[in-house]
């Protein structure tokens, strides 16, 4: 069985990142693939640490899942 490896997403993942969400988006009623839309926002989250982190799971060298990590302020407690 190989191994699940998991490791901050980089610029060079976006490619891969987009044909994940682009599976995702294509089950969703509400969301219609934007490869251009998708690209700019994994990018924007990417190089501004302190709004997120994006994390990659590989098996095999491939990219077989995402977690995206938003940071925001919780409003309920300040």
């Amino acid at each position: 069985m190989s191994s699940l490896h998991v490791r901050v997403a980089t610029l060079e993942d976006i490619p891969s990142l987009c044909e994940l969400l682009n599976q995702l988006f294509s089950q969703e009623v509400e969301f219609t693939p934007q490869k251009h839309l998708q690209e700019k926002g994994l990018k924007a989250i990417m190089e501004n640490p302190t709004v997120g982190i994006i994390l990659v799971a590989i098996i095999e060298q491939k990219i077989v899942g995402m977690l995206n990590l938003l940071f925001t302020i919780f409003t309920a407690l300040g």
